[in-house]
């Protein structure tokens, strides 16, 4: 297999429900919907981790986020891989915890873009805001770039800043709406149950409004990459590391990671050099980038697979191999831990008790949503279906141990009530 170059575009802090390619109708994203017409777009992705740091682990290592360091010594990197196969990597990036990450230092060249927000205002046009320097910096590069390159690309600005030109949230304010305002800071809080509807609209429009300028700028994006003749020769992934939570649990923003849907699903679109387009409803998860970039370069790892390592994406692609992608498992802050099937999705919390040391054990609330019908988990049904949860349960402390351990992968077959709602 011929060397392709390869460009991985993480834009953090995308909610996949703001992309007409996964449904949306009032939000214009013509780039990314341009994009995904011309990729395989996998529409059950979901992180491992909110952990920036940690999902880094997972994407660079090719190991999900419950595996144990002890995993990951002795084990190359995805730079270190592409790097002796004769690619040129880079790394650029506008966040520090991405630049300054321990396995950063394998890629040749390390670009960081810095970027100071504070008193930051809405642009007076799309040069000026921070997403537009981030890009600019990316199309840059392309003009020099000395193929096959391995590019990898990370922008935290819809997290950071959302400072678009005020006409682009205004596109998104109908009549009887309040006027749009032009505040730049991003968000970050829970809502009262009383919360005012109309403040949580705005923050919407506006949301809408930074990813619009977002797509604008990734059609810049794709226009350099044509303009520099290695387009059809070059695997572009686009991504999400992790979603922006607007409201649907009360939680706007960062706030406490809680890992319900709107945070832990993301976009997944990847466009290969060869014509390979289609969707999958695969629960794929951060490491198995890895495996997949390396099968795509042919490379491919060596002994048997084991629970938790990296699985190549290329089989769901031909319409194979789609039983080994069946769960999806992720662990967060303050003990969050949850669980992804076909059909249903878990998520284990923390409870705190008044007068007891919140280091002392806690009593575990278990929410359980229906999915996929449930996209946006509103309806809690664990009171309903407390056998569903039970198993859930049982499969996520099975894979969490089975992570520690390193077992050979093989598939495990979930009960039939667990699986019903797939294709």
């Amino acid at each position: 297999m011929s060397q392709c170059n390869i460009v991985c575009l993480a834009i953090d802090r995308l909610h996949v429900g703001y992309l007409g390619a996964y449904g949306n109708t009032w939000i214009r994203t013509p780039a990314f919907d341009r994009l995904a017409a011309e990729s395989f777009v996998f529409d059950r992705a979901t992180i491992d981790s909110p952990d920036l740091a940690i999902q880094y682990r997972s994407l660079w290592l090719g190991l999900h986020a419950l595996c144990p360091e002890s995993r990951a010594a002795g084990r190359p990197t995805l730079i270190e891989r592409l790097n002796t196969s004769g690619y040129r990597s880079v790394l650029l990036t506008d966040e520090p915890i991405v630049a300054e990450h321990p396995l950063a230092a394998r890629f040749e060249e390390r670009v960081e873009i810095r970027s100071d927000v504070r008193g930051a205002v809405v642009a007076r046009s799309v040069e000026e805001t921070d997403a537009a320097q981030f890009f600019a910096a990316a199309c840059d590069w392309l003009e020099s770039a000395r193929e096959p390159f391995f590019l990898w690309l990370h922008t935290g600005t819809l997290g950071r800043i959302w400072d678009a030109p005020i006409e682009f949230r205004e596109q998104y304010t109908d009549e009887d709406d309040p006027p749009a305002d032009s505040w730049a800071d991003v968000p970050d809080r829970t809502f009262p149950k009383d919360f005012d509807p109309d403040e949580l609209l705005g923050i919407a429009h506006a949301y809408a409004g930074q990813v619009s300028l977002v797509d604008q700028l990734l059609g810049s994006f794709l226009g350099a990459l044509d303009e520099t003749g290695s387009a059809a020769n070059t695997l572009l992934i686009c991504w999400s590391p992790r979603g922006f939570p607007l409201g649907m649990h009360r939680r706007v923003g960062s706030c406490d990671e809680a890992i319900y849907s709107e945070l832990v699903h993301v976009p997944w679109i990847w466009r290969f050099p060869e014509v390979n387009t289609g969707r999958s409803q695969a629960l794929v998860q951060p490491a198995d980038l890895y495996a997949t970039i390396l099968e795509q370069c042919g490379i491919y790892p060596e002994g048997q697979l084991r629970v938790g390592e990296a699985r190549s994406i290329m089989p769901l692609t031909h319409g194979q191999g789609s039983a080994t992608f069946d769960r999806a498992c992720m662990s967060g802050l303050a003990g969050q831990r949850g669980i992804v099937v076909p059909a249903w999705s878990l998520r284990l919390s923390q409870v705190e008790v008044e007068g007891v040391d919140p280091a002392a054990t806690q009593d575990i609330q278990a929410e359980l949503f229906a999915k996929p019908d449930d996209w946006l988990e509103v309806n809690e049904v664990s009171d309903r279906c407390r056998e569903i949860a039970v198993q859930l349960e049982a499969a996520f402390s099975a894979f969490s141990q089975d992570c520690q351990t390193g077992v050979p992968a093989e598939p495990a077959k979930l009960a039939t009530e667990l699986m019903v709602g797939i294709e």
